[in-house]
């Protein structure tokens, strides 16, 4: 039935692919006839199918090729640049379980594909992999309560991916900034979700008159004086008064709220 060709499959090869250049997977092969011939400057189409999970799995993605051979009988394609059948090369999940290429030749026009083989894809261009995996394990927060990051988020970077997180609850009351560098690595001074993470720090002054701004939205605020880490000199540190949100430096041995911050 097959009177004609088939192709020998020379290689698929692998290479990182630089964040200015169309993605793709660089693939070369010789072309040969049923014969063993060699198709020198002949017009071919190549269709790639990338199959999830098993050889015969769901069409994740699909491609045709139209090109020449060239004096040496061979071909050089980049996967994910051809003419598009179904699927999006870019978001394919390189990441979520194994991927599988088919490849068909058809060198004699029409439709007539023959099928080359599928083999698993077990290596996968490092750029395409990180993309994919962060766009899946990378989730975008917003502003409000995250017990999973320990409290409330009450600021998050432009592309939402990192940010800060207050406790939900006051660390400490009336007491010196010395003892409450102490007080916030206590897990038992803050809330269930807060006592998970290590890394509690006093807010910067900045930061503090972030908390002011939104302390309505984040409950339990006292009309005190809370701590900041930010110093005016080495014996004084800047204070935020929470009835008026007034900023004023005071003796790191004066008395103070406390409400601890991280970063994620």
């Amino acid at each position: 039935m097959k009177n004609l060709l088939l192709a020998l499959l020379c290689c698929i090869s692998f290479m990182q692919i630089h964040a200015q250049a169309p993605q793709g997977i660089p693939y070369q092969s010789i072309i040969r006839n049923g014969n063993g011939n060699l198709l020198i400057n002949q017009s071919v189409q190549v269709r790639f199918t990338i199959h999830d999970s098993t050889m015969t799995g769901n069409i994740v993605y699909q491609e045709t090729h139209t090109t020449t051979t060239s004096a040496a009988a061979m071909i050089i394609l980049t996967i994910g640049q051809g003419t598009v059948v179904s699927g999006n090369f870019s978001t394919i999940n390189w990441g979520n379980g194994a991927k599988f290429m088919q490849v068909e030749l058809n060198a004699s026009g029409g439709n007539n594909y023959v099928n080359l083989g599928t083999q698993q894809m077990m290596s996968v261009p490092f750029a395409l992999y990180a993309k994919t995996s962060a766009e899946v394990i990378s989730p975008v927060y917003s502003i409000g309560l995250n017990p999973a990051l320990g409290g409330y988020i009450f600021w998050v970077s432009s592309d939402g991916k990192h940010g800060l997180v207050c406790e939900t609850q006051d660390q400490g009351t009336n007491v010196s900034l010395y003892v409450a560098y102490n007080i916030i690595s206590n897990p038992f001074n803050h809330s269930l979700n807060g006592a998970v993470f290590h890394d509690w720090r006093i807010p910067s002054k900045y930061e503090l008159n972030i908390l002011y701004l939104n302390r309505i939205a984040i409950g339990g605020f006292s009309n005190n004086d809370y701590w900041s880490s930010s110093e005016f000199s080495y014996s004084d540190a800047w204070c935020q008064y929470f009835l008026n949100g007034i900023q004023a430096e005071t003796s790191k041995n004066n008395p103070a709220y406390i409400r601890s911050v991280r970063s994620f």
